[in-house]
């Protein structure tokens, strides 16, 4: 699983999906945003965003819109970021999603 950081017409959103995919599909998550423009966050704008370095942000309490794949739905536990670089949390997906409030999903 994978916490991404984008810019959708220039704001900060959460994309959370399955490292089942490989990749985030832009053009995808782009769709499910409803964005006219979407670009991957440097480092520093995820930071400034979020208060947390890459690698370091919480799946939860981030302040981010997020896209939510449904992939992730598929496992019984994800496992992802707490805010903490040595600390790992897990989190059922149905959990994830509901305290995500996603703005859109990832098919």
């Amino acid at each position: 699983m994978a916490w991404v950081g984008v810019l959708a017409d220039g704001s900060p959103v959460a994309v959370i999906l399955s490292a089942g995919r490989g990749r985030l599909e832009l053009a995808a998550a782009w769709v499910a945003a409803g964005a006219e423009s979407l670009v991957l966050a440097d480092p520093a704008t995820v930071r400034a965003a979020t208060g947390f370095e890459v690698g370091a942000v919480p799946l939860v309490g981030h302040g981010l819109p997020v896209v939510f794949d449904r992939r992730l739905l598929e496992l019984a536990q994800v496992y992802g970021g707490s805010g903490d670089p040595l600390h790992t949390l897990a989190i059922a997906p149905a959990d994830l999603e509901r305290i995500s409030a996603p703005v859109g999903w990832l098919s």
